[in-house]
C-alpha cells in the first residue's frame, strides 16, 4: 500500500466519487510497510496541475482508488497567469507565466491492529506550489508555434493525522513525521516544451491542437522524516485538441462561441504504483465570449477526467488577451 504515491498521481491528472469513508479496514503491517519504504510523497510537488491538458484557472475533484484504503477524494485549485509580448526578433515573442496550485485531501479509515478492535484513523493533507516560467514563442509557419520554457518555484506539503479507539498511540508512532505532524518543503526546477497548431475548418470553425513535454525536479530541503526526504524527477507528456465555432453572433457587441476539447496526460518512466495511475484522459466543452474582430475573450469550461483507478470533474475559466 502506497497511499502517498497514489495521491501524487491523482494530482497529476489536472493540471482535475465518493466522499471519505469510514468503512474501509486495513491491516497494521500494510500501513507500517508503507511508512517505512520509499514513500514518494515528493511526487505531489509537480502534481498541482502544472501539466494539465486544459488552459486557464480550474477547480477539480479527483477520486483515486488507493487500495487498500479505498476511494480517496482530492480537491484541486490551479491559477495560472501568463503574458506573451510583442515580437522582438524574427517573430520571436518572449513569454512569462506564473502558476499557483493547491490541493486538499481528507481520508478516514479503520486500522486493524487487532481485528476485533479497529482503530479510527483520519488523515488531512494539504499543499501549495508556486512556479514561474520564462520562455519564448517561436513561429514555425503561419499557424504553428513552438514554446520552450524554463520553470522554477517552491512547494510545501503538510499532513496531520488523528486516531481514536484502542492502540491510538501505537498507530501515531508508526506514521509520525510521514502522515502525522508531517511537513515537506522543496524548491522546484524544470523545463517544458509545447508544440501548437491552429487551423480553420470552414464555416468559422477552428481547430487547435497542442503537444506538451515537461519535467520537474524537486530536491527536498525540509522533511520531517527520512522516508519522505527524496529528490524525484517527474516527467509528463500532455496532448490536447480543441474545436470552437459560432453559437451566437450579433451585428455588434460580444459574440458567443461553443467549444469542445479532449486531452490526455501521460506520465512516462514511472511505475503505476508510484504515479497512482499511468495516464488520465479529459473530455469536456464550454463557451467563449469574445468581441467581434478582437483577440481577447473569456472562456468557461467543464470536463470529466477518466483513467486507470481515477475519475474526476473539473470546472475552469480562462481569459485570453
Amino acid at each position: 500500500m502506497r497511499i502517498r504515491n497514489c495521491l501524487a498521481g491523482c494530482l497529476l491528472a489536472l493540471l482535475a466519487g465518493t466522499g471519505p469513508g469510514g468503512g474501509q479496514t486495513i491491516e497494521l503491517p500494510d500501513l507500517e510497510d508503507d511508512a517505512l519504504e520509499r514513500s514518494g510523497i515528493a511526487n505531489i510537488l509537480p502534481a498541482l496541475g502544472l501539466f494539465g491538458v486544459t488552459p486557464g484557472a480550474r477547480l477539480a475533484r479527483l477520486t483515486v482508488d488507493a487500495d487498500p484504503l479505498g476511494p480517496i477524494d482530492v480537491d484541486l485549485l490551479r491559477l495560472p497567469l501568463s503574458h506573451e509580448f510583442a515580437p522582438v526578433w524574427r517573430g520571436l515573442r518572449p513569454v512569462v507565466q506564473i502558476t499557483f496550485g493547491s490541493f486538499d485531501i481528507d481520508k478516514r479509515a479503520q486500522v486493524a491492529i487487532i481485528p476485533a478492535f479497529p482503530t479510527g484513523f483520519d488523515v488531512s493533507m494539504s499543499g501549495e506550489m508556486v512556479v514561474a516560467g520564462l520562455g519564448v514563442t517561436v513561429p514555425l509557419g503561419s499557424a504553428t508555434t513552438l514554446r520552450p520554457m524554463l520553470l522554477g518555484g517552491y512547494a510545501r506539503i503538510r499532513s496531520e493525522a488523528t486516531t481514536s479507539g484502542p492502540f491510538s498511540g501505537l498507530l501515531l508512532a508508526v506514521v509520525d513525521g510521514i502522515l502525522a505532524d508531517a511537513r515537506l518543503e522543496s524548491p522546484v526546477a524544470g523545463a517544458s516544451l509545447e508544440l501548437r497548431h491552429r487551423a480553420g475548418l470552414g464555416g468559422d470553425v477552428t481547430l487547435d491542437g497542442a503537444l506538451g513535454l515537461g519535467v520537474l525536479y524537486a530536491p527536498v530541503t525540509v522533511a520531517t522524516a527520512r522516508a519522505i526526504d527524496q529528490p524525484i524527477p517527474f516527467p509528463a507528456v500532455s496532448a490536447r485538441i480543441e474545436a470552437d465555432g459560432p453559437l451566437w453572433t450579433p451585428e455588434s457587441g460580444l459574440a458567443l462561441r461553443w467549444l469542445g476539447f479532449a486531452g490526455v496526460n501521460y506520465f512516462p518512466a514511472l511505475p503505476g504504483d508510484i504515479a497512482g495511475f499511468p495516464a488520465a484522459a479529459e473530455l469536456g466543452g464550454g463557451v467563449t465570449l469574445r468581441g467581434r474582430d478582437m483577440p481577447a475573450g473569456l472562456s468557461l469550461r467543464a470536463s470529466v477526467i477518466l483513467g486507470d483507478r481515477v475519475t474526476g470533474l473539473s470546472l475552469g475559466a480562462s481569459l485570453d488577451f
